[in-house]
């Protein structure tokens, strides 16, 4: 490999001031250089094999032009469209983006937190399942007013957080079911092991209980499975497939049994609506189903979803706007902004096949 050059001896070569070179190498907006000598530098450089050193430029200036992106894994379509839209959006603004997947594993989660800030990052947006086994850091970095946005629902830091507003998404559903005369009504959860305030949850019971109605519930989680393993089964789609369908499948065999179920997402409602066909069950005509995400999955089910859809790219969009004005404002030493806690996106009821009038 050739060795590789500096800016001194780029000037040299183009007969430039290293100023100039510098600037037009790092992309300067204040740097007046015309197309042709910008041409110029730019072959030199790669003709002399140049390569910036980023980790000292970040350390010189402060910024990095690099924010990290935490995942919990690229299986959930919500997950890949967040990944699109936001990797396009920093791209617009002169950024790179560093992706790591936490694969549900809390560990991973706080090892590539730890990583991307020394990295330099110049801020991080991270979708998380828990937050509680490493709320120490957070609260440090919480402290330091490290730029940092949280696509998920978060009751414990005053972190800025984007997320859906999963309540009224919940409550959606219950009016919707209710206004087509469904009194019998049960909810399949994945809201595992912790307080379901605020949650789709929550809103469905809180919406059915308004009108008089109780809510059979049931969690997708099995009783007595290990919390950090229950997480990581689950980041497989076809795992909530199963347990909806397990789930449909004892509660829909009583002779009591309900005419609307709401799942918690469209892979257990896709499980739902199997167990319900192979009973012999029609759906939407014997059962409403809904689920939520309005996943490519609602699509392909045998029976057309039902389903809460989530503003992908309003909440990314949010995200990374919350994300830079709070680098920008660290760059210029000023306050951090006043972000309203939580920004609440607004959920829309997508009605298709799987729900209908209840039987009279």
């Amino acid at each position: 490999m050739n060795k590789q050059s500096t800016l001194k001896e780029i000037s040299q070569y183009t007969g430039v001031p290293v100023s100039t070179v510098a600037a037009v190498l790092r992309e300067d907006p204040k740097c007046f250089a015309g197309p042709k000598l910008r041409q110029k530098i730019m072959a030199a450089a790669r003709k002399l094999n140049y390569r910036p050193n980023l980790i000292a430029r970040s350390l010189r200036t402060g910024k990095s032009n690099t924010i990290g992106l935490i995942l919990p894994n690229m299986r959930i379509p919500v997950m890949r469209e967040n990944l699109e839209i936001i990797e396009d959006l920093v791209w617009q603004k002169g950024y790179r983006l560093f992706i790591g997947y936490t694969h549900m594993d809390t560990d991973r989660e706080e090892a590539l937190l730890v990583d991307f800030v020394n990295r330099y990052v110049d801020g991080i947006i991270m979708v998380s399942m828990q937050l509680e086994p490493y709320e120490s850091y957070l609260q440090q970095l919480a402290e330091e007013k490290f730029p940092l946005v949280y696509i998920s629902k978060n009751d414990i830091f005053d972190l800025a957080s984007v997320y859906t507003d999963y309540f009224k998404g919940g409550h959606l559903v219950a009016e919707h079911v209710i206004a087509l005369g469904h009194r019998k009504l049960a909810a399949f959860t994945a809201d595992v092991d912790k307080s379901y305030t605020g949650s789709r949850t929550e809103g469905f019971i809180t919406a059915a209980s308004q009108a008089g109605l109780s809510v059979e519930f049931l969690a997708v989680k099995e009783k007595g499975s290990e919390q950090k393993e229950t997480y990581k089964v689950f980041s497989n789609l076809e795992s909530f497939v199963k347990r909806g369908y397990e789930l449909a499948a004892g509660v829909l065999s009583k002779s009591d049994r309900p005419t609307a179920i709401f799942a918690g997402n469209d892979e257990i409602a896709l499980g739902v609506v199997r167990a319900a066909l192979q009973l012999g069950i029609k759906v939407p005509e014997e059962l409403s189903v809904v689920g939520f995400d309005d996943s490519d999955t609602a699509i392909i089910s045998p029976v057309a979803l039902t389903s809460v859809r989530q503003d992908s790219g309003e909440i990314s969009r949010m995200s990374v706007e919350i994300l830079l004005d709070m680098i920008d404002k660290k760059l210029k030493k000023e306050d951090p902004p006043v972000i309203p806690h939580p920004v609440l996106i607004e959920p829309k009821l997508v009605v298709r096949d799987s729900t209908g009038p209840a039987i009279t």
